[in-house]
């Protein structure tokens, strides 16, 4: 959750790295990133940003780009609790334009070996 990896910050950066190297390892090249219980931060975008912040952090240690040629990451804000940004879009979350996470992941494309 977005407060979560406000309070986890650096310890619980290790689970990050390890999915972010085995999904590239793999050879996945956009990832979704759901940023969950927003709702426990009352929509704050400010905690939103503060949680992309942590895993771009995270994948920038692990030694890859957020916005690369061959590799791709969407943030996407949401609560599975109240449904916000998963399937429709959050009047709860009004700052927020992108993609709910549902047309966030069928934007995904299949990677090519």
């Amino acid at each position: 959750s977005a407060d979560e990896q406000q309070e986890l910050g650096a310890d619980g950066s290790a689970q990050c790295r390890e999915h972010t190297l085995l999904a590239y390892t793999l050879g996945l090249r956009q990832i979704v990133v759901c940023v969950s219980q927003m709702d426990e931060c009352k929509f704050s975008e400010e905690s939103f940003e503060e949680a992309c912040r942590v895993v771009q952090r995270n994948l920038h240690l692990a030694g890859l780009k957020t916005h690369d040629v061959y590799f791709d990451v969407h943030f996407v804000p949401t609560s599975g609790l109240t449904g916000d940004n998963v399937l429709s879009r959050s009047e709860s979350m009004p700052w927020y334009c992108g993609p709910t996470l549902v047309e966030a992941l069928d934007d995904a494309v299949a990677s090519h070996f």
